[in-house]
Parts: C-alpha cells; sequence; structure tokens
C-alpha cells in the first residue's frame, strides 16, 4: 500500500491549494446548514399551516354533519296532511285542509286571541300582528265551505294553493322549522 501521507502531490494540494480552497469549502457548508435549516423551517411553516387548515376543514365537516343533531323534529301532524294532499281522493284534499285550518286555530289561540269561533278570534287580530293575515282568511273561508257545503268540487290546484298559504303561515309562527 503506497504511504500518501509522502506522497509528494498530496503534500502539494495540502500546502498550496488547500489553503485556496478551504475559505470555499467553508462557506458552502454554511450555505449548506442554512439552506437546510431553511427547508427545515420551511417544513415547519407549511405543516403548521396544513394543520391549521385540517382543523378548518374538520371543522366545517363537523358543521356540516351537525344538523343531524339539531335537525328539527318531524312534525307528524303536518305530515299527515302532505300525505293526505299526495292523495288523488278529493275528500282526503278535504281532510287536509280542515286538519290544517284546526292547526292554524291552535296558533291563533296560543298567541293570545280570544273569541267564541275561529273566525271572531281572527277579527280581533290587527293586520300587521299576524303573517299572511289575509291569506289565513281566505283559507278558514275555503274550510268554512268545505265543512258545510258537502257538495263542494274541490279541485287539486285550489287545494294545493290552500296548503302551501297554510305552510307560509306556519313557518312564518314558527309551527314549522323546515
Amino acid at each position: 500500500m503506497p504511504d500518501l501521507a509522502n506522497n509528494p502531490a498530496i503534500l502539494y494540494f495540502i500546502d498550496n491549494i488547500w489553503p485556496l480552497l478551504a475559505p470555499y469549502f467553508f462557506i458552502l457548508n454554511v450555505i449548506g446548514v442554512v439552506v437546510v435549516c431553511l427547508l427545515f423551517w420551511y417544513y415547519w411553516h407549511v405543516r403548521a399551516k396544513l394543520k391549521a387548515i385540517e382543523k378548518a376543514e374538520e371543522k366545517k365537516l363537523e358543521a356540516l354533519f351537525d344538523w343531524v343533531k339539531t335537525a328539527p323534529v318531524k312534525n307528524p301532524r303536518w305530515e299527515r296532511i302532505e300525505q293526505l294532499t299526495r292523495s288523488m281522493n278529493p275528500s282526503d284534499w278535504r281532510v287536509a285542509i280542515i286538519e290544517a285550518d284546526s292547526i292554524l286555530d291552535e296558533i291563533i289561540i296560543k298567541m293570545g286571541y280570544h273569541g267564541e269561533t275561529m273566525g271572531e278570534r281572527m277579527q280581533t287580530i290587527a293586520e300587521g300582528n299576524f303573517p299572511y293575515l289575509q291569506e289565513a282568511w281566505r283559507v278558514h273561508k275555503l274550510r268554512n265551505v268545505l265543512a258545510h257545503e258537502g257538495d263542494y268540487d274541490l279541485q287539486k290546484g285550489e287545494m294545493e294553493d290552500a296548503i302551501d298559504s297554510y305552510y307560509l303561515i306556519f313557518k312564518e309562527t314558527g309551527y314549522l322549522e323546515s
């Protein structure tokens, strides 16, 4: 094996060239350490941002699926009315309107209006104190026709229009949530 410590080429390199190159190697090492430090800093910085984004997305998902916990309880009376409106039997439509009007009367009573009949209670309501008051009168009059005139020919469109009015009133008064 050759003796490297006494090799003239190696001795020349160590004595004459290495002192010229050493500062450059030192600078390259310092730059390398700085680059590695910056890369680690960037990595942790990006990682922190990604974790923040991940947490935000988790919160969005939680909020998105929170409706399952806070979903309103179904209203069986209104579901029954909707079921009756899907029937092809006009007598079911009559029952739907009469039942919806009964709910409307209960709402009016709970709001503190008094009278012997629903009509009397509705007469005590000031125009701005009840949502869709004119609609309420219109559908209540239709209900009276249906209840007192057995031969009234109720049309599907007329029934749908009345049920839509009840729906608007019930939503506005808070009886229905969805």
